[in-house]
């Protein structure tokens, strides 16, 4: 290892296998003899996937080895120039979002940061579990590798395979990924913005006829966790418990939302639109208190101090929606957020009176204005004229306590009588006429 802080670099597969049975050993047993088998190949767009069985302890155990398709950097002196062979990165990059070129200590941070992230996926459980990270380095080029438990495929494989099963398949797989987004700000406190169903794998048995069977090893998991586009929030572990749990509940129904639309434009069955339905019905009762949280989450540019690119991503993704590129943040959101809570192309089409502002409020009320006290900050200064003045006017209250005492010593007591009584009745006119003929009879006698 060149430096410490770089995940794992090595020089060849073979290396990353090894580091990873040395995991797979301390948590399964002692492994067996024979040579591991390969079960299957996959290939994607940016990775290749190849599936491997071997016996450790008393399991055989499948693990999936997963390399990127090409290089993530090049080292170039003290520099790490990314190789954006994907379109996205391309545009991402050429919006000058993402540096192209990292310093050494850039690039070191970001690496640091992606490992911790699927780390601590792999601890809260919401990863399949993981047994190595790492770069592996031929030439000048790094290449991601992660060795992970096997799953059968990603979920755009099982869609395509299997639609999205039986109706309580349907079900399962919504409530899996509704916890699994939630758990996500409210475990990790971070926010990914590449959701789609590639980055989501599916584990399960099958029957004799090869169909997937539902039961405890029906099981959904995240990948692709790495810092570009998965980021810690502070927002998000907040101590005000109420701003806190607004943006955690905010961001996991944004992700939902997002793969609500890709459920729904790309194989029109939106398998979360009761669990997005069920959400805008409790945030319409409230104001739409959360959705409008959504807003502010949902524009691209700084928030709370980092960037967050929801609108770039589902942009990128979602260009389908008519007119997506010239939409506002807030008419993007809502035609997103139409199509949420539609199971179809036919439900949506029945929306037509879904109005923006009346039955889906994104954005605050109008501010109360209120009149602000502004204090003098500094002493005003006295000039002569001030001075007599504020003088003249201690002078008369003076004068005027001293006319009230004499007026009372000289009436003998008796107005000191009727004083009191007046301030005690004063709200009683017929006691006080009495209480005034009382003392005038007193004294006259």
């Amino acid at each position: 290892m060149s430096d410490n802080r770089i995940p794992t670099e090595i020089i060849d597969l073979n290396q990353a296998l090894a580091i990873a049975e040395i995991e797979l050993i301390k948590k399964y047993g002692k492994a067996g003899s024979e040579k591991p088998t390969l079960i299957s190949k996959n290939r994607g767009s940016s990775n290749k996937v190849e599936v491997w069985q071997k016996r450790y302890g008393d399991k055989d155990i499948r693990y999936a080895v997963r390399t990127g398709e090409f290089a993530a950097f090049k080292i170039e002196g003290d520099s790490y120039v990314r190789t954006p062979n994907v379109a996205l990165l391309t545009e991402y990059v050429s919006n000058s979002y993402e540096k192209n070129t990292l310093a050494r200590e850039e690039f070191l941070e970001e690496t640091k940061n992606s490992e911790q992230n699927w780390r601590k996926a792999n601890e809260k459980g919401l990863s399949p579990e993981l047994y190595f990270y790492g770069y592996i380095k031929r030439g000048n080029f790094l290449t991601l590798c992660t060795i992970s438990e096997a799953f059968n495929m990603d979920l755009a494989g099982f869609i395509q395979s299997y639609r999205f099963g039986n109706e309580a398949m349907q079900e399962n797989i919504a409530t899996q990924l509704y916890n699994l987004f939630h758990e996500m700000p409210e475990k990790m406190s971070m926010i990914c913005f590449d959701i789609k169903p590639q980055n989501t794998v599916i584990k399960f048995d099958q029957d004799q006829n090869g169909q997937p069977i539902l039961n405890d090893n029906f099981v959904i998991k995240l990948i692709d966790w790495d810092a570009d586009w998965c980021r810690d929030y502070k927002f998000l572990k907040s101590n005000d418990s109420i701003s806190r749990d607004s943006f955690r509940k905010a961001s996991a129904m944004a992700m939902i939302m997002v793969m609500a639309n890709f459920f729904y434009l790309y194989y029109n069955q939106n398998i979360l639109r009761d669990k997005m339905v069920e959400f805008y019905d409790e945030d319409r009762n409230n104001a739409f208190k959360i959705t409008k949280v959504m807003m502010n989450l949902f524009k691209a540019g700084a928030f709370g101090g980092s960037r967050t690119e929801f609108t770039f991503m589902a942009r990128h993704y979602f260009r389908a929606i008519p007119n997506a590129e010239n939409m506002t943040h807030e008419d993007f959101l809502f035609e997103m957020f139409k199509r949420s809570i539609s199971k179809d192309k036919t439900e949506f089409n029945g929306r037509v009176g879904f109005i923006k502002g009346r039955d889906l409020i994104l954005t605050g009320g109008k501010k109360r204005k209120t009149r602000r006290k502004y204090k003098r900050k500094t002493k005003r200064v006295q000039t002569k004229k001030r001075r007599r003045k504020s003088n003249i006017k201690k002078k008369r209250k003076s004068r005027r306590r001293k006319k009230r005492i004499s007026k009372k010593k000289r009436n003998g007591g008796g107005l000191i009588d009727l004083w009191n009584a007046r301030m005690a009745y004063k709200n009683t006119k017929k006691d006080y006429k009495f209480y005034k003929n009382y003392f005038s009879k007193k004294k006259s006698n």
